[in-house]
């Protein structure tokens, strides 16, 4: 694991088509700005397991803008 201190607005590239952003810091509440292709699913890890453990279900969660629908 590779563990990294960033600032808001730095930027941290992976593969160069994914762009994580630190967006603000709160206390230990920390936003981030996710930037990935279209064919990359990026989701929180709760969401990933409900989609691990019923996949019909939840196929259809996609990003769209600045929300997921």
């Amino acid at each position: 694991m590779l563990i990294l201190n960033r600032y808001p607005d730095q930027e941290i590239v992976i593969q160069g088509g994914i762009t994580i952003k630190i967006m603000r810091c709160r206390g230990k509440n920390v936003t981030l700005g996710i930037e990935a292709p279209d064919h990359i699913s990026v989701d929180r890890r709760e969401i990933f397991n409900s989609k691990q453990q019923q996949p019909q279900t939840l196929k259809s969660t996609r990003y769209q803008g600045h929300c997921y629908v």
